[in-house]
């Protein structure tokens, strides 16, 4: 997505996540960061200032503390790439950006990660900027997938060669390897999916790894199409009739490792949530007074992920499996997380 999460404001493609313009604070939908490595997520907030640069706060919707993580770090336009890219358990914030003339017609992936030192007399944590160049302008960028199971996120580019498929294109520890030289890193390539009709995302089947996956509108009703890049085994499920397939669902992390998706639509003020298992069953439904932002994450103790939707400093906390919503305030902004999927 492009700076907001996942969203049905300012949208300027219709393939893929949540291909969102940082312009204004948008609704939206995201996945679970951690940013000082204490197990719970924390919920960044991105506040636009002067120039459209984004301040990052971070809330804590278990204690209900904001804390401020960057004063400026990236701007209004940018696309977001928040993952585990270089810790397991650490997340770093991450901004993708267009072109300029030293990254020769590539796209920009530039993270700011706060690393505690392993040895010295010093263990305060530091602020560390790390910068790398891949995919081109109207590509398809999804990061926050952990595709080999190694718990650091993968780096994928889907673009259209011309064939009428996706061509996916996956590097493994995209981050993490420039800098283990002698790492080694797996990368997969192919075709799945039908460009321009189906719309790709993420999803973890298994227990053990991401899996490419595509949502597919049938004669009657949705389908979603899956498969491991590395085993190349496929699997299908149908999810029924969706009240906005426009969308693809977000995954949402039970404690056996699979996830449940989270379908969303936004109708006036009210945003509804569906969440199916892989059978395709719905497990939960809710419809909650706000139109806003939906990201997921561990935002506290309890079974699974948590669901939470914010708009304007008003965010809701569902846990599905318990089901319990609970309101609390927080900062204002744009509310982000760790599934971003992203068209420049």
């Amino acid at each position: 997505m492009k700076l907001s999460g996942h969203s049905a404001a300012s949208v300027v493609a219709t393939l893929g996540f949540l291909f969102t313009t940082l312009t204004s604070p948008p609704s939206a939908i995201a996945a679970g960061a951690d940013y000082d490595g204490n197990g719970f997520s924390e919920i960044p907030v991105l506040v636009p200032g002067p120039g459209g640069r984004l301040a990052w706060k971070l809330f804590d919707p278990a204690s209900g503390a904001t804390t401020t993580f960057l004063s400026s770090f990236g701007k209004l336009g940018d696309g977001l790439i928040v993952a585990n890219w270089l810790y397991p358990t650490v997340t770093s914030a991450g901004v993708l950006s267009r072109p300029d003339a030293k990254s020769q017609g590539r796209l920009t992936w530039t993270i700011r990660t706060n690393v505690i030192p392993k040895t010295g007399r010093s263990r305060t944590p530091t602020i560390k900027q790390h910068q790398k160049h891949l995919g081109r302008p109207g590509e398809t960028i999804i990061t926050g997938g952990d595709f080999d199971g190694d718990q650091i996120a993968d780096a994928v580019v889907l673009a259209n060669r011309g064939t009428g498929f996706y061509k996916w294109g996956l590097r493994a520890k995209f981050f993490l390897a420039s800098y283990n030289p002698g790492l080694h890193v797996n990368r997969a390539y192919f075709d799945f999916g039908k460009f321009g009709k189906d719309i790709p995302f993420f999803l973890n089947p298994d227990g053990k790894s991401d899996w490419f996956a595509v949502l597919r509108k049938g004669e009657v009703s949705y389908n979603v199409m899956m498969t491991q890049p590395f085993t190349r085994e496929v699997r299908t499920i149908e999810v029924g009739s969706l009240a906005d397939g426009t969308h693809p669902p977000v995954p949402l992390q039970q404690d056996d490792g699979t996830d449940y998706l989270v379908f969303w639509a936004i109708a006036g003020n009210t945003t509804n949530i569906v969440v199916k298992d892989l059978r395709g069953e719905t497990v939960y439904a809710t419809n909650l007074p706000i139109s806003g932002t939906v990201t997921v994450g561990n935002y506290g103790p309890g079974a699974g992920e948590e669901i939470a939707v914010s708009a304007e400093g008003r965010f809701f906390i569902i846990n599905p499996i318990a089901n319990r919503v609970v309101e609390t305030a927080g900062p204002s902004g744009i509310a982000a997380d760790a599934i971003n999927i992203n068209v420049l």
